[in-house]
Protein backbone atom coordinates (compact mmCIF):
# COMPACT_ATOMS: atom_id res chain seq x y z
CA UNK A 1 0.00 0.00 0.00
CA UNK A 2 1.15 3.60 -1.17
CA UNK A 3 0.19 6.34 2.08
CA UNK A 4 0.89 9.76 0.65
CA UNK A 5 1.27 12.29 3.70
CA UNK A 6 0.94 15.27 2.84
CA UNK A 7 1.63 18.81 4.93
CA UNK A 8 1.63 22.20 4.96
CA UNK A 9 4.46 23.80 3.18
CA UNK A 10 5.64 24.37 -1.03
CA UNK A 11 6.47 20.79 -1.07
CA UNK A 12 2.42 20.18 -0.65
CA UNK A 13 2.72 21.40 -4.49
CA UNK A 14 4.60 18.69 -5.89
CA UNK A 15 2.75 16.34 -4.73
CA UNK A 16 -0.72 18.05 -6.55
CA UNK A 17 1.52 17.92 -9.26
CA UNK A 18 2.50 14.45 -9.44
CA UNK A 19 -1.44 13.76 -9.19
CA UNK A 20 -2.67 16.25 -11.93
CA UNK A 21 0.50 14.57 -14.37
CA UNK A 22 -1.23 11.07 -13.71
CA UNK A 23 -5.26 12.68 -13.48
CA UNK A 24 -6.01 11.02 -10.20
CA UNK A 25 -4.69 10.76 -6.44
CA UNK A 26 -5.78 7.30 -6.83
CA UNK A 27 -3.15 6.95 -9.40
CA UNK A 28 -0.49 7.93 -7.83
CA UNK A 29 -1.43 6.48 -4.18
CA UNK A 30 -3.79 4.13 -1.97
CA UNK A 31 -4.27 6.87 0.28
CA UNK A 32 -3.95 10.68 0.90
CA UNK A 33 -3.26 11.67 4.50
CA UNK A 34 -3.46 15.99 5.39
CA UNK A 35 -2.25 17.19 8.11
CA UNK A 36 -3.71 20.43 9.61
CA UNK A 37 -4.98 23.34 7.11
CA UNK A 38 -5.01 20.89 4.53
CA UNK A 39 -8.45 18.78 5.67
CA UNK A 40 -10.42 21.32 3.46
CA UNK A 41 -8.05 21.70 0.52
CA UNK A 42 -7.03 18.42 -0.66
CA UNK A 43 -8.89 15.27 -1.00
CA UNK A 44 -7.99 12.81 1.57
CA UNK A 45 -8.71 9.24 3.70
CA UNK A 46 -7.45 10.36 6.92
CA UNK A 47 -6.27 13.61 8.02
CA UNK A 48 -4.36 14.39 11.48
CA UNK A 49 -5.17 17.83 13.45
CA UNK A 50 -3.08 17.15 16.76
CA UNK A 51 -4.12 20.42 18.39
CA UNK A 52 -7.02 20.41 21.45
CA UNK A 53 -9.86 21.32 19.43
CA UNK A 54 -10.94 23.08 22.34
CA UNK A 55 -7.77 25.52 22.58
CA UNK A 56 -8.67 25.76 18.14
CA UNK A 57 -12.03 27.34 19.50
CA UNK A 58 -10.87 29.71 21.69
CA UNK A 59 -8.41 30.59 19.07
CA UNK A 60 -11.50 31.13 16.31
CA UNK A 61 -13.60 33.51 18.81
CA UNK A 62 -10.46 35.45 18.70
CA UNK A 63 -10.17 35.72 14.85
CA UNK A 64 -13.80 35.04 13.93
CA UNK A 65 -13.12 35.60 10.05
CA UNK A 66 -9.63 33.71 10.13
CA UNK A 67 -8.66 30.14 8.65
CA UNK A 68 -8.52 28.73 12.30
CA UNK A 69 -12.57 29.43 12.93
CA UNK A 70 -12.92 28.42 9.22
CA UNK A 71 -11.16 24.91 9.64
CA UNK A 72 -13.26 24.04 13.15
CA UNK A 73 -16.50 24.86 12.20
CA UNK A 74 -15.38 22.57 8.78
CA UNK A 75 -14.26 19.99 11.12
CA UNK A 76 -17.26 19.46 12.75
CA UNK A 77 -19.34 18.19 10.19
CA UNK A 78 -16.40 16.41 8.24
CA UNK A 79 -16.99 13.07 7.21
CA UNK A 80 -13.83 11.27 7.13
CA UNK A 81 -11.45 10.41 10.01
CA UNK A 82 -10.03 13.19 11.74
CA UNK A 83 -6.76 11.77 13.79
CA UNK A 84 -6.61 13.96 16.74
CA UNK A 85 -5.04 14.61 20.49
CA UNK A 86 -8.77 14.67 22.40
CA UNK A 87 -11.95 13.09 20.90
CA UNK A 88 -14.59 15.89 21.38
CA UNK A 89 -18.74 14.62 21.28
CA UNK A 90 -18.99 18.10 19.03
CA UNK A 91 -16.98 17.06 16.23
CA UNK A 92 -18.26 13.45 15.63
CA UNK A 93 -15.16 12.70 13.27
CA UNK A 94 -12.58 13.20 15.85
CA UNK A 95 -10.38 9.91 16.84
CA UNK A 96 -7.72 9.90 19.46
CA UNK A 97 -4.24 8.76 18.12
CA UNK A 98 -3.90 5.56 20.16
CA UNK A 99 -0.27 7.66 22.22
CA UNK A 100 0.10 5.00 24.89
CA UNK A 101 -0.23 1.95 22.22
CA UNK A 102 2.20 3.36 19.99
CA UNK A 103 4.36 4.65 22.90
CA UNK A 104 4.42 1.03 24.07
CA UNK A 105 4.65 -0.65 20.55
CA UNK A 106 7.78 1.56 19.69
CA UNK A 107 9.01 2.43 23.19
CA UNK A 108 9.94 5.87 22.21
CA UNK A 109 7.05 8.47 22.89
CA UNK A 110 9.20 12.00 21.43
CA UNK A 111 6.44 13.59 18.63
CA UNK A 112 8.32 17.04 17.67
CA UNK A 113 5.41 17.43 14.86
CA UNK A 114 1.75 16.44 13.46
CA UNK A 115 3.68 14.64 10.35
CA UNK A 116 5.61 12.50 13.12
CA UNK A 117 2.18 11.38 14.79
CA UNK A 118 1.21 10.75 11.03
CA UNK A 119 4.28 8.62 10.33
CA UNK A 120 4.23 6.57 13.65
CA UNK A 121 0.47 6.09 13.00
CA UNK A 122 0.96 4.66 9.51
CA UNK A 123 3.50 1.96 11.19
CA UNK A 124 1.52 1.34 13.89
CA UNK A 125 -1.47 0.43 11.63
CA UNK A 126 1.23 -1.27 9.21
CA UNK A 127 0.29 1.03 6.36
CA UNK A 128 4.42 0.38 5.61
CA UNK A 129 7.17 -1.60 6.87
CA UNK A 130 10.47 0.43 5.39
CA UNK A 131 11.16 3.89 5.39
CA UNK A 132 12.68 5.36 1.84
CA UNK A 133 12.72 8.11 -0.14
CA UNK A 134 9.64 9.61 -1.63
CA UNK A 135 11.71 9.82 -5.21
CA UNK A 136 11.65 5.44 -5.14
CA UNK A 137 8.82 5.15 -2.84
CA UNK A 138 6.52 2.56 -3.63
CA UNK A 139 4.27 2.17 -0.51
CA UNK A 140 4.49 5.76 1.12
CA UNK A 141 5.64 9.48 0.39
CA UNK A 142 5.48 11.66 3.13
CA UNK A 143 5.31 15.95 2.22
CA UNK A 144 6.41 18.09 4.65
CA UNK A 145 7.06 21.94 5.08
CA UNK A 146 10.18 23.25 4.04
CA UNK A 147 11.39 19.65 2.80
CA UNK A 148 11.85 17.62 -0.48
CA UNK A 149 9.41 14.96 -0.66
CA UNK A 150 10.31 12.68 2.55
CA UNK A 151 10.01 9.21 3.16
CA UNK A 152 7.70 6.71 5.08
CA UNK A 153 7.93 3.48 6.06
CA UNK A 154 5.97 0.45 3.68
Amino acid sequence: MHVSIVGLGPTSAAYVDYCKRLGDRRRFCDETWVINGLGPILDHDLMFHMDDVRIQAIRAEADPGGTIAHLVEWMKTHDKPIVTSIAHPDFPALVEFPLEEVINEFRYGYFNSTAAYAVAYAIHKNRCTRIRSASTATTASIWTSGSTPAASRS
